[in-house]
């Protein structure tokens, strides 16, 4: 049994309501006091404005609907006098309130209290019942639209699941090293280098890019340390970064590893700016080397092939060769002195022609460093001589060792020059001796005294030979030579000089006494089979003597 809070009524245990004044029973085991504090539970009246649920006959899920608590058919010994107009609930017994919402109840008149069948009353009964009763819905089979949409939706759930798995593994940092050392040990160039990250503006080359790793396969070990420990970096054993390890936020649920290679800065450093030159690294741009330093770029480390294009005022060529490229920072040092080419002449003032074509400059106003030096280069100059003629030089075909312009003219002339320089104090010296060895010659009348002295075969010889051997007929008689002086040496050919002498000696026979003699003469010397030989004698002033004695 449980008791209204509000009148104190009795009511059962399947009564929800007071039948007497409404009001909302209380649960069954609920206490009304609480012990501890002597206070009553708030008033089943509150309760009833704010947590009372409404009951609407309309609601399928009206629980009081569904409980069943009258009989269905009504005999004619019980005539219902009430029925409640809210959820059509007829009580068993006579009451104020329903005991199922609450709703005051009224009679129904006795006029209406008939059955006829059920009568009035079951008619209304069955009226409000079927009222609240939901509506039967007919069940149909689902469109091919519905269908493919479910399929679909069973589809797209399963591909997320499945991508995020995969996402998950790619995203797994020990999964990615082990991604790119599968790439690396397959020799995979493109997909290896497109599992790390360079800076922008960084030329990166697959091939040498994977060739450094290969030689440095100390990196791919440390990378794999770095994840496992944490670390933020792989370093050489100078301590350079050699791979900044980051990671990033990927699709808010993952976290993608990011390894960033350090590039290398290659900086030109150019000791002929003068020139035009152009240097290539690999498939980088061009790049002009006009200021003693020029930034070229960056780029990977690794192995690169560059081509150095130059070019002067008439000439260009390039240079290839190879770089390692290592560390922060590169210097790349091109200094072509050394292929630097200048020109001289026998005549400064020579205007120089180049393959047949007027420079309008001399030769010291030009300076070549991409002229090939293999002979092709045909060079002459041209130029006025003392008699205002216009002579020309010999061709020159440049190599690297053939870079002066001859004129034979001059070259004569500097060959004359030269011989008289290396040979000027020798033929002093042979004079000397010559008149020495020529005073026993013509004592003794002994020729083999002098005879080296002569060009082999010459007439000058024969005729000497024969003034010495005749003296053997002309009984007593004697030189002596008083004096031999140098008064000067000239150039004569580019193998020979002329001496003038001043000789002064006495001479005297039986038969003619003594005689003084002054004489001034002009020797001609060759350089012949390795040595100056004479090769003529003449006087060059009229013999001066005076007879002294009988």
């Amino acid at each position: 049994m449980r008791t209204c809070t509000n009148c104190g009524h009795e009511s059962t245990e399947n009564e929800k309501f007071c039948i007497n004044c409404g009001e909302l029973l209380p649960e069954l085991g609920e206490n009304l006091l609480d012990p501890s504090t002597d206070q009553e539970v708030v008033s089943n009246s509150s309760l009833n404005s704010n947590d009372q649920p409404n009951v609407d006959p309309s609601d399928q899920n009206n629980s009081y609907q569904q409980q069943e608590t009258q009989p269905t058919h009504y005999n004619e010994q019980y005539q219902p006098q009430q029925i409640c107009s809210n959820c059509g609930r007829v009580p068993i017994k006579p009451s104020n309130f329903c005991l199922e919402c609450g709703t005051p109840l009224q009679e129904i008149p006795q006029s209406h209290n008939q059955f006829a069948g059920y009568g009035p009353v079951n008619d209304e009964l069955q009226q409000k019942r079927s009222q609240n009763e939901p509506p039967q819905k007919e069940k149909k089979p689902l469109s091919r639209g519905k269908k493919i949409g479910i399929i679909s939706a069973i589809v797209l759930i399963g591909l997320i699941i499945g991508t995020h798995f995969v996402l998950q593994s790619m995203f797994d940092p020990k999964g990615q090293v082990d991604q790119i050392t599968k790439h690396f040990e397959e020799k995979n160039e493109k997909e290896f280098m497109d599992s790390f990250i360079f800076p922008e503006n960084t030329y990166v080359d697959a091939k040498s890019f994977y060739q450094f790793v290969d030689d440095n396969e100390w990196i791919l070990d440390d990378l794999e340390d770095a994840v496992i420990e944490g670390k933020t970096s792989v370093k050489n054993s100078d301590g350079r970064k050699i791979i900044k390890v980051t990671s990033e936020p990927f699709l808010l649920l993952y976290k993608k590893m990011a390894f960033e290679i350090v590039p290398v800065e290659v900086i030109a450093n150019n000791y002929n700016p003068d020139y035009q030159m152009e240097l290539k690294i690999g498939g980088h741009d061009k790049v002009k080397l006009n200021d003693e330093e020029v930034k070229v770029g960056l780029f990977a480390p690794g192995n690169y092939k560059y081509t150095l294009h130059y070019k002067d005022e008439y000439f260009e060529d390039e240079l290839t060769e190879e770089i390692y490229l290592e560390g922060d920072e590169y210097n790349l040092t091109f200094d072509l002195s050394d292929q630097l080419v200048y020109l001289t002449s026998d005549i400064e003032e020579a205007t120089i022609y180049i393959n047949g074509k007027s420079t309008g400059k001399t030769a010291s106003e030009i300076e070549l460093i991409a002229a090939p030096l293999d002979g092709s280069v045909e060079i002459y100059a041209e130029a006025t001589n003392g008699n205002g003629e216009t002579i020309q030089s010999d061709t020159l075909y440049l190599s690297e060792y053939d870079t002066h312009i001859y004129f034979a003219e001059v070259q004569e002339q500097y060959a004359i020059q030269d011989f008289y320089d290396y040979y000027s104090w020798d033929a002093e010296q042979l004079f000397y001796n010559f008149r020495w060895d020529y005073e026993y010659a013509v004592n003794s009348a002994d020729f083999s005294y002098v005879e080296d002295y002569f060009i082999e075969g010459s007439q000058l010889k024969k005729d000497y030979e024969k003034f010495v051997v005749e003296h053997e007929d002309l009984g007593f008689y004697y030189y002596y030579f008083i004096s031999n002086d140098v008064v000067d040496v000239q150039p004569l050919s580019a193998n020979s000089l002329t001496l003038d002498s001043l000789e002064t000696f006495e001479f005297t026979s039986e038969e003619d006494g003594t005689w003084y003699y002054e004489r001034e003469k002009r020797y001609t010397l060759e350089y012949v089979d390795g040595m100056l030989r004479i090769a003529n004698i003449e006087d060059i002033k009229e013999v001066n003597k005076t007879k002294i004695g009988l």
